[in-house]
């Protein structure tokens, strides 16, 4: 005989008729202090549910998959699934609300519907989600930066980070969830705005920045290719920059020393593959031809075919143009991952670089004419032949055509779009760090940039006689008191408030996507997403198990959740049916 089953742990109806993504669900959850007390069937219920939330949540929390299904062996032992499995280590283990709720059942009968398992997951993750959402919304001002997609159970997601000051003027970079790429661009641009704006309760009016952190597709490979470097791999590679470089040693060693450096993420990476593309050869030739059983059959295959795309004539003029026309950027793109005084450097010198990238276009044909024996020159060293495969050009103009023109069109256009004119503004009031405007001698006038953020700021009227006492406070400071050199450290100064104006522009400023964020324990839930998708099989992979794995030391009212998982059961005659896939969104 089965207990009763109370209608305050009855999960909502289940939908077999369809899969509807698109429905919410609102919850509101009184005052403690206004709600009538319980009884003890209704403190009995909440301890059960409670019990149940503690299990996904440790769930979540140790990456657990709630993909796992009971079954019986060939000798017809029952196995239960993951989630069953800790129930009954938590019956065995002492609790006996669980205990008491489940000894009447069957042997081979679920505890707890997948389904249901399905919506406590949800609550958890919306919960979650609310309780970083309501610290973005007290910090006023925030930015969104949008991270490649990543497979999700086969489906493609794209991992959402938000970044937001703290009251303790701390920068935070939360991951906040992820967002589907099924459908067209205009699809995903409408489910993006309702997501943030409706699901997420965010004001987009207070939004000052937007990123997409993306890489293509070689730069990914290249990454993967130097992360799985075994020593015995890297000792030949070694060997053959060591061959090759015999009449320059120090030249060798140092091309040793960026081997072991993540090289992939430099500035200059093109300019490395050229120079070690003949080692990079000799090493592979030398695997691919070993008779000495050293390697085994698949290291063998693939140096073969590495060594083929590598030996191939286009391959060696795309990385000879790509090197040279990224030359006129690299300074550029150097000073922007640097310190304050370089980034806004960097903000001053766009309008140099894009006059030489200019010129570079301009005079094409000269450009191209060097970059092209550069690459003849490169193959020939690698006994690379080339033919022309195009009757009506030459291999040159072919090239230019094809390779270099769009190429610089590319780099032009790229810089246009991304840093506008809006962008370069707030980018140059960084003037108003105390380090860069040592380093402009104090002779700065940052009110016509500051225009920008005019609707941000306490007291507008008084910016202008601010502005002049900011800069006075720090031209004739003590000899022996230091010019912050960063935003943190100025937005941490014990006066700032006596600046309210400039306290305003600097914690806009902070958030933006272009800065580091200082203090590692503030970001990282972009380490954690990358430990996450690393350790978990992509058919494993679900978003809300993501989130609470991420955020597993976030805060979080168990009691809240709850409520709320048992105020939406006893009222699920007033919702619609919903799939286990709908998002839920809470109102505490």
């Amino acid at each position: 005989m089965q207990p009763a089953v109370d209608a305050s742990v009855i999960p909502l109806q289940e939908n077999h008729e369809g899969n509807n993504n698109d429905v919410e669900i609102q919850i509101e959850i009184e005052d403690s202090e206004e709600s009538t007390p319980m009884t003890d069937e209704e403190r009995y219920n909440k301890d059960y549910v409670k019990s149940l939330f503690e299990i996904v949540l440790l769930m979540g929390k140790q990456n657990v998959s709630l993909e796992g299904r009971s079954f019986k062996d060939p000798d017809g032992v029952y196995s239960p699934d993951n989630f069953q499995a800790l129930l009954d280590y938590r019956i065995n283990s002492g609790d006996e609300v669980l205990r008491k709720r489940f000894e009447m059942l069957a042997v081979n009968q679920e505890y707890c519907s997948r389904f249901q398992q399905e919506q406590i997951l949800e609550v958890c993750d919306s919960c979650i989600r609310e309780e970083v959402m309501r610290d973005v919304r007290n910090s006023q001002f925030f930015s969104i930066i949008v991270e490649d997609a990543v497979d999700l159970a086969g489906e493609e997601h794209m991992p959402v980070f938000i970044r937001h000051i703290d009251d303790a003027n701390n920068l935070h970079e939360d991951f906040v969830g992820f967002l589907s790429c099924e459908g067209d661009a205009e699809i995903i641009a409408m489910s993006f705005l309702t997501t943030i704006t409706e699901k997420w309760k965010l004001n987009l009016e207070y939004c000052r920045g937007q990123s997409f952190i993306a890489s293509s597709k070689f730069s990914s490979k290249m990454k993967i290719v130097a992360s799985r470097k075994t020593p015995s791999l890297q000792y030949e590679l070694e060997n053959a920059i060591t061959n090759l470089f015999m009449d320059n040693i120090e030249k060798g060693n140092e091309l040793k020393e960026i081997l072991r450096s993540e090289w992939t993420s430099r500035h200059d990476t093109f300019e490395i593959i050229v120079t070690l593309l003949h080692s990079l050869v000799l090493c592979l030739d030398g695997i691919a031809c070993d008779n000495s059983s050293r390697w085994n059959t698949r290291i063998i295959a693939r140096a073969f075919q590495l060594s083929s795309a590598l030996t191939d004539f286009d391959f060696v003029v795309t990385i000879v143009i790509l090197k040279n026309a990224l030359s006129f950027t690299r300074a550029f793109g150097k000073n922007l991952h640097g310190l304050i005084s370089d980034v806004f450097s960097a903000a001053n010198s766009l309008t140099a670089v894009l006059h030489a990238l200019n010129e570079v276009m301009e005079n094409i044909e000269v450009y191209h004419e060097f970059w092209f024996e550069e690459a003849t020159n490169l193959a020939a060293e690698i006994d690379i032949p080339h033919t022309n495969l195009q009757p009506d050009l030459t291999s040159e103009n072919f090239y230019k055509e094809t390779l270099s023109i769009p190429t610089i069109e590319h780099i032009i256009q790229g810089l246009k779009d991304i840093f506008s004119e809006q962008h370069l503004k707030a980018l140059k009031c960084l003037s108003l760090v105390p380090s860069v405007m040592g380093q402009l001698k104090f002779s700065t006038s940052e009110e016509h940039n500051t225009d920008l953020y005019k609707y941000d700021l306490p007291s507008p009227e008084t910016l202008s006689a601010e502005l002049h006492c900011w800069r006075v406070k720090w031209k004739h400071r003590s000899k022996d008191v230091e010019l912050p050199s960063n935003i943190f450290e100025s937005l941490h100064l014990p006066d700032i408030k006596f600046f309210p104006n400039v306290y305003a522009l600097l914690k806009v400023l902070c958030i933006l996507p272009d800065f580091k964020v200082e203090n590692e324990k503030f970001e990282s839930g972009r380490k954690r997403l990358r430990f996450y998708l690393e350790s978990t099989p992509v058919e494993q992979r679900s978003s809300q198990l993501a989130f609470v794995n991420i955020s597993y030391d976030s805060k979080h009212d168990l009691d809240v959740m709850v409520d709320i998982y048992m105020k939406m059961v006893e009222n699920n005659d007033k919702f619609e049916s919903t799939s286990p896939s709908s998002e839920i969104v809470v109102e505490v």
